[in-house]
């Protein structure tokens, strides 16, 4: 039996040797020190009956206990921790009585002060209704009323102290209470059920709760039914405010400010498991229209699933607020040393799929966002993941797990025919170039930090910009240079077709292709970008497109780190036909090859393949 079961069993107790001793005539309040006496041993903490002790013997037996008074934990300042004014008890005479299982037919409580405490220690003062795990069925309690109940609750360890009262009312507990909690003001306002309602399957508990932490809100309403192992809560819950991360910062300290919020659902637990259903609200600009969650913590391990659907989803600010990109000291290297976690991957399984119609990345909006997360076996899918963005698309699929002790990734990215200008319209890059944007990325690495994995990743890329233009009067710095040694001063083309393929292996990713193909010129490179070293070597060569000739040009260079590049020429002027030519003759099959990688099918983009041809029949026969 339970210390808590040993506080009924002291009442059940007293009852029972009333009965024995009664033969002998002697009062009733020469009973109260034997019993305080046994009660006190039965929760290791003094009980004392200060006032008179009644008892009304027949089929029900009534007991009327005044002024009882149980002592505070030793650490405690306050020498009582709970005091009851008038305790009344009725118990049917039931063969249940005699075996210490009694049937309460009521249970009141007048003018009770409780005093509840958490010391610096993280200590509780109610330690003795938790030291043993209960046994047997709960008592049966057919009514139970409290008046004028008033407490105190004190937290050292979260510096809260909340004053109260609690009382029934219509057959409903009440409870009104105001404090502070973490230094912020907090006030409840709850409605129950008939109390003895929880111990049993029916009739359910009914909940009416009313939270205000900082003037930020949280209602529920809903009932608790079933057995005590086994409960079913079914709540409404809506928790609306001007800032979520007050909130969340009790439970995590470290959370921003997230902005205004207002948050609707259905939470059902059920066999342990929890379902929310009908999730509606706003986060900042972020609109949930719609979905539902599931939580199974008794699942080895643990599994979460659902489905939600966004009529906004920005995704750029929940980054801001959630401090994703909070803002660090400037690295030496581009490619950052951040660790790649996977440590929670082998801590549950996850099963989620999300829709948005409008969706805000940076300086970019997008539409029609599908998605889909799934955790099993210590490996992360997203598949699919696709979006409308820029006039164009983004498909892409990622795996992210552990090999050989170290996280590996692969991913496969498309994006197709988006505009540059709309992606790029925050980059001085859109002053001087424009034109539709395509690309393919397959890439696989392993690594312990993003920076290690790329260093000895292994794959391809393409991209291919088409239907454009570039403008050198628009640029500036080290793009306005490139741009006029390749394509000379005060330079304003339509831009054809350029398309840049590489190969990528160890972490070296090496030219296949590099062409740009402008009205007025074509500009074939070469070259490598070391992801280990963050260096990169870039050569170019330039043909100009007048008719029977080639003329002369000087290649152009690009050397030293990604971050800060150096811009050259080489001493020696080219032969009309020199080096350029050979180079555009060498790129037309890679080429050829590489269009479908980038744009697979029938879509693949028709001055690019224009190149192709042309180029083609200009090589001499073999």
């Amino acid at each position: 039996m339970s210390r808590s079961s040993k506080l009924v069993g002291w009442v059940l107790g007293a009852l029972l040797a009333a009965v024995g001793l009664s033969i002998w005539a002697l009062e009733w309040n020469d009973l109260r020190s034997p019993l305080s006496r046994w009660a006190s041993r039965a929760i290791d903490r003094e009980v004392v009956i200060a006032g008179d002790l009644e008892v009304d013997l027949g089929r029900v037996i009534g007991v009327r206990l005044d002024q009882v008074r149980i002592a505070n934990a030793p650490w405690s300042a306050t020498p009582t921790m709970a005091e009851i004014d008038t305790l009344r008890i009725e118990i049917p005479l039931s063969w249940g009585l005699l075996r210490g299982n009694p049937e309460f037919r009521s249970i009141e409580l007048e003018q009770p002060a409780l005093r509840l405490e958490r010391n610096a220690a993280g200590e509780v003062n109610w330690d003795f209704l938790l030291e043993e795990e209960p046994q047997g069925e709960p008592p049966q309690i057919d009514a139970l009323w409290v008046r004028e109940g008033v407490f105190v609750y004190e937290d050292a360890v979260e510096n809260a102290l909340v004053e109260g009262l609690f009382f029934t009312e219509r057959g409903r507990m009440e409870v009104r209470a105001e404090g502070t909690y973490r230094d912020a003001s907090l006030q409840v306002r709850a409605s129950g059920g008939d109390l003895p309602a929880i111990l049993t399957a029916e009739p359910p508990f009914h909940i009416d709760l009313h939270l205000w932490y900082a003037a930020q809100y949280v209602g529920a309403q809903g009932e608790i039914a079933g057995d005590l192992d086994a409960p079913v809560l079914r709540v409404d819950v809506t928790a609306e405010g001007s800032e979520l991360g007050v909130l969340l910062r009790p439970i995590d300290p470290s959370v921003s400010e997230l902005g205004p919020f207002r948050i609707t659902a259905r939470m059902v637990l059920k066999e342990n498991r929890w379902r929310a259903e009908g999730i509606e609200g706003h986060l900042g600009e972020t609109r949930l229209k719609g979905g539902r969650l599931t939580a199974d913590p008794t699942a080895a391990p643990p599994h979460v699933g659902g489905d939600l659907h966004f009529a906004r989803l920005d995704l750029a600010g929940l980054m801001e607020r959630f401090a994703f990109d909070e803002p660090r000291p400037e690295p030496e290297q581009l490619i950052p040393e951040a660790p790649i976690p996977v440590g929670w991957l082998d801590t549950l399984r996850a099963d989620l799929t999300a829709r948005a119609d409008e969706v805000s990345v940076g300086p970019v909006d997008a539409h029609n966002l599908e998605l889909g997360v799934r955790v099993d076996e210590g490996m992360l899918h997203i598949i699919p993941l696709r979006l409308d963005v820029a006039d164009g698309q983004v498909q892409a699929e990622l795996q992210l797990g552990t090999r050989a002790g170290q996280p590996s990734f692969h991913t496969d990215i498309r994006l197709g025919r988006a505009s540059f200008h709309a992606i790029f319209r925050d980059t001085p890059a859109v002053e001087f170039l424009r034109g539709r944007l395509s690309g393919h990325l397959e890439l696989r690495g392993r690594g312990h930090t993003l920076a290690e994995a790329l260093g000895q990743s292994d794959g391809r890329l393409g991209l291919l910009l088409s239907r454009g233009a570039i403008d050198s009067t628009l640029a500036e710095g080290i793009a306005l240079n490139i741009i006029e040694l390749l394509f000379g001063n005060g330079t304003k083309q339509q831009l054809r077709c350029a398309v840049v393929g590489l190969e990528i292996r160890d972490g070296t990713m090496v030219t296949d292709v590099l062409v740009v193909d402008t009205e007025e010129r074509v500009i074939v490179g070469e070259g490598s970008v070391d992801l280990r070293s963050e260096e990169l070597q870039l050569e170019f060569d330039t043909r100009a497109k007048e008719p029977g000739s080639l003329a002369a040009q000087t290649p152009v260079t690009i050397k030293g780190s990604l971050r800060d590049p150096d811009l050259g020429i080489k001493g020696e002027e080219l032969a009309p036909r020199g080096i350029a030519a050979l180079a555009l003759s060498a790129v037309v099959g890679p080429l050829a090859g590489l269009l479908p990688f980038i744009e697979p099918g029938e879509g693949e983009d028709r001055d690019c393949r224009a190149l192709v041809d042309e180029t083609s029949a200009d090589l001499p026969p073999p």
